[in-house]
């Protein structure tokens, strides 16, 4: 039996996909922030419990056709993102 993910044994990864997604695809990515981005972009942040959790998000993105153009593990470092991602923040 393994151990639960921790917060602090949890990354946390900010993804981007070419698509602009709306608060209707909280179903397929519920536990993300979903954050519309200038040029048409999304952002899908938050915490992931493991590698295979991260593939299986990574497999979803791919299944519904969505082009990523980023994709970054993260401890939220970055000044123009802050904002939007205020409750992830340590």
């Amino acid at each position: 039996m393994s151990a639960q993910p921790t917060d602090s044994t949890m990354h946390v990864y900010l993804l981007v996909v070419q698509e602009v997604l709306d608060e209707r695809w909280l179903r397929w990515f519920g536990h993300l922030k979903i954050v519309q981005l200038p040029g048409g972009q999304t952002l899908l942040a938050g915490r992931v419990n493991d590698q295979a959790a991260l593939h299986g998000l990574l497999s979803r993105i791919r299944d519904l056709g969505l082009k990523l153009v980023y994709l970054k593990q993260d401890n939220f470092d970055c000044e123009i993102l802050k904002p939007y991602l205020s409750e992830y923040e340590e």
